[in-house]
Formats: structure tokens, sequence, C-alpha cells
């Protein structure tokens, strides 16, 4: 996966099914509807998402940045929870509800949002970002998986 790096201690029966990994997303906005970071900064795809293989289950922890460059408003936030994947893609689903919380904003960020969604189409973890109407925020997400699978 595109800007992605694992690290494991040993595996079960096979390489990858007891990991864990980090990828840096990013994405500009210029409105104030949710938008799914990637690793190339445009709509997730199969090798810029955190697509997870079948029967696994991640606990992930996102620290996201967020500024208006015009301004220089900001925000941050973090991301806890978990996320399965059954026998495929369709059966991607968040375990329990995700915790956000706002580590700090500017005024002028106070009401821009993140949140952890399951993407049911590419079997991933898709993190969302919603800024203000008619402003271009630049978005970066660190996002941190601990996995196991089978």
């Amino acid at each position: 996966l595109t800007g992605a790096g694992a690290h494991a201690a040993g595996k079960y029966p096979v390489s990858g099914d007891a990991q864990s990994s980090r990828f840096v997303h990013r994405r500009s906005t210029t409105d104030a509807t949710p938008s799914a970071l990637s690793a190339n900064g445009s709509a997730p795809g199969s090798a810029t998402a955190v697509v997870m293989p079948t029967s696994s289950m991640y606990g992930f922890d996102v620290l996201v940045s967020a500024r208006n460059n015009a301004n220089g408003d900001g925000a941050a936030f973090r991301i806890v929870g978990a996320i399965k994947q059954g026998a495929a893609a369709a059966n991607t689903a968040l375990v329990g509800t995700p915790t956000v919380t706002v580590l700090g904003a500017d005024a002028g960020a106070s009401a821009w949002t993140v949140a952890a969604v399951a993407n049911t189409t590419l079997g991933s973890l898709e993190i969302q970002v919603t800024g203000a109407a008619a402003t271009t925020i630049k978005w970066v997400a660190n996002i941190r998986t601990v996995e196991v699978v089978g």
C-alpha cells in the first residue's frame, strides 16, 4: 500500500498476520462536506487506503493535523478505535464507537471535524475530515494500526 510501513516480531502461520502498520494520509478540502483522506491526497483507492485483508481485526490510533494557510487557523485531533473485516470487503465494520478527541483548535477551526468510517467497498479503514465552506484546509493523518488476521 502506498505510504505504508509495517513491523512485526514474528507471525502465526503467514507473514503479515500479526503486525503493526503506519500510514500517512492527506487531503485538501474547500467545503464543509466529509472528505476521505488517502495516501495520494485524492479519493481513496485499493492502493492508497488502509485496506484490510479478510478475517482481520485492527485496533487503530490516528493523529490528524489541519491548517488553513490563509489565516493560520489550525486544529489537531486523535481518533482511537477498532475495526474488523469478515469474509469480504462488504463485511467491514467498526467495532464499538471510535473515540474522537480534539487536542486543540483555534476559534476559526472549532467547527472542523474528523471521523473514522468503515469503507465497505474497499474493505478499509477510512478517515473522513470536514472543514469549512469556501475555505482551503490542508489535512494530514498519521494512522497506526495493530493487526491480527485469521
